[in-house]
């Protein structure tokens, strides 16, 4: 068997184990968001705002478990005193929102002049489920920091290509703009020194007119060009502008959903949705948990205590085992847990509130998007229909030229209108294109989009 044959039946195996629905990309477009993935701040950002919240959860997890503490102490007075008191409150938190302090569950001891060594154990049994609320709480933030850091990559990326769409259609007309610029600067000097007869006071208007509306275009495409380049700079530091140049031109597909499917599709992918009902669940499980806050509702603590206590004086030491089981009762804290419990409540219904109303505004930008879609396809076909138009002037008027019938005047004026049409009708397709990438990424379909060389 030959190589060559041997590489298509590579090919086809390949080919036909490929997943279905597989993702379609150029490798060099891949490669910009490989390297974006470590380089970017904001996505760098959200995943240490992941592992703040892994720890967060962490943290909650560990008051499932019994504390532990050994407390080894010196005394020295007449009547001097030890003491450590027991906390059984909830335990606050950091002013970065992370974990508190947690108690250790003593109780009070004292020793006269003498040594104190004492381990102690202690355990909530029973907090209100304060203890579980805190936990499901931490373990929703962590999955929506989760969420947002999968959709922020997506946005990345999505603004990636589009800074490259942008960037491409400015280049495709620069050369042609320079093309126009030579010819306007050659139709100038040749007719400073020609008769009117040749060049009237209306044909000199008319090419200052093109060379102001020249240099106009020309500013606006250069310039672009740069903010653009600084823009994908600030997305991925790495990114040279001879690799930018180096990419071929560049298209999206992606198959837009019908109108009729928008709000569906929007309530079951949409990972804004998904993060609003999270929170919407999580506001609920707080409601549920100060139902449990009431007078009658005691908060009930375990402790145990192995001590030793004995003097400098060499008697013989004292202590033991000591076990307490303790209940308290929040008989009065002057309307402060009816107060949180009305609070919770008003949360909830506020946060459903929310979640309705970014549903309806994200899927009237869906529509919005659909719409400017279809009208700048549209529009791409009409403006590249008037571009074909200006470009046969243009080349008509070039063999006028080599025949000898046509001026520099009429070259250059034919120029500029070919590319000013052709630009109008390019950044119409990139409208186009972008479009599609905004509803891909609201609806979390952005594995669909494909991103290939762009077809001549």
């Amino acid at each position: 068997m030959s190589r060559s044959l041997l590489r298509s039946c590579l090919w086809l195996v390949f080919i036909l184990t490929m997943p279905v629905g597989a993702v379609d990309r150029l490798a060099a477009v891949e490669s910009i968001f490989s390297r974006m993935d470590s380089e970017n701040q904001s996505l760098r950002g959200a995943q240490l705002d992941i592992a703040f919240k892994e720890q967060t959860l962490r943290g909650a997890r560990s008051r499932l478990f019994p504390n532990l503490s050994f407390t080894l102490a010196a005394n020295e007075g007449e009547d001097g005193a030890v003491s450590k008191a027991a906390d059984i409150s909830s335990g606050g938190t950091s002013p970065s929102g992370g974990l508190g302090s947690q108690s250790d569950g003593l109780t009070d001891l004292a020793t006269d002049s003498g040594w104190l060594g004492q381990l102690s154990t202690g355990y909530f049994i029973f907090s209100k489920f304060a203890i579980s609320d805190s936990i499901d709480r931490a373990r929703s933030e962590m999955e929506i920091s989760q969420i947002e850091q999968s959709s922020v990559r997506d946005e990345k990326q999505s603004q990636v290509v589009q800074l490259l769409l942008e960037w491409q259609v400015l280049n495709e007309v620069l050369e042609p703009l320079n093309q126009a610029e030579k010819l306007i600067q050659g139709v100038k000097k040749f007719s400073k020194n020609r008769s009117q007869l040749l060049y009237t006071k209306q044909d000199r208007l008319n090419l200052e007119e093109n060379a102001t509306s020249l240099a106009y275009n020309k500013i606006k495409v250069e310039e672009g060009m740069l903010l653009i380049e600084e823009a994908l700079q600030a997305l991925v530091p790495s990114l040279k502008r001879e690799e930018i140049q180096a990419l071929p031109p560049i298209e999206v597909r992606y198959r837009s959903p019908d109108k009729k499917e928008l709000r569906k599709l929007y309530l079951e992918k949409s990972r804004n949705h998904r993060v609003n009902e999270m929170k919407s669940k999580s506001a609920e499980g707080y409601l549920k948990s100060t139902d449990w806050d009431r007078s009658w509702v005691p908060n009930i603590y375990w402790s145990a205590t192995y001590s030793k206590t004995g003097n400098y004086r060499g008697d013989e030491t004292t202590g033991g085992v000591s076990t307490s089981l303790l209940f308290s009762f929040n008989l009065f804290d002057g309307f402060y847990s009816s107060a949180r419990h009305e609070q919770a409540a008003i949360g909830v219904k506020a946060q459903r509130v929310k979640t309705k109303a970014e549903e309806d505004r994200r899927v009237l930008l869906l529509q919005h998007n659909r719409m400017k879609s279809l009208v700048s396809l549209a529009e791409y076909d009409y403006r590249m229909a008037i571009a074909e138009k200006k470009k046969d002037r243009y080349l008509d008027i070039k063999k006028k030229m080599r025949s000898g019938i046509g001026t520099r005047l009429e070259m250059s004026l034919g120029t500029l209108d070919w590319v000013k049409a052709k630009l109008k009708a390019l950044e119409s397709m990139k409208d186009y294109q972008q479009s599609l990438l905004d509803i891909a990424v609201e609806l979390n379909q952005w594995n669909e989009v494909k991103i290939n060389e762009r077809s001549t």
